[in-house]
């Protein structure tokens, strides 16, 4: 049996939308919204994207589904600039009416 190296990041990678707020709003109240962006998230994404943040040589890949396109977009892209290591193998995405 040949010897395995390397950590596999699999399970839900999500896209969070961030909005920063000039304040907390108190309940009835409103606070106005500064700014946003999209950030991926979720617990395998933390992960390899931490790892090869630190350089260390470990081979990485990532596994998941991904939902509407335009996350799979964010998710590649980010996956694609934090390293070259990371071997990407998402399953295909689903369909709109496909419940989750």
């Amino acid at each position: 049996m040949s010897e395995r190296k390397g950590i596999i990041g699999a399970g839900n990678w999500i896209v969070d939308n961030i909005k920063y707020i000039d304040r907390w709003a108190g309940e009835g109240n409103l606070a106005n919204i500064l700014g946003q962006e999209r950030a991926t998230g979720g617990g395998p994404a933390n992960v390899l994207f931490d790892i090869a943040a630190m350089n260390c040589g470990i081979p990485l890949s990532a596994a998941g589904r991904l939902g509407k396109m335009r996350q799979v977009i964010i998710c590649l892209r980010k996956s694609r600039s934090v390293t070259s290591m990371c071997r990407i193998s998402f399953l295909p995405t689903l369909r709109p009416a496909t419940p989750t």
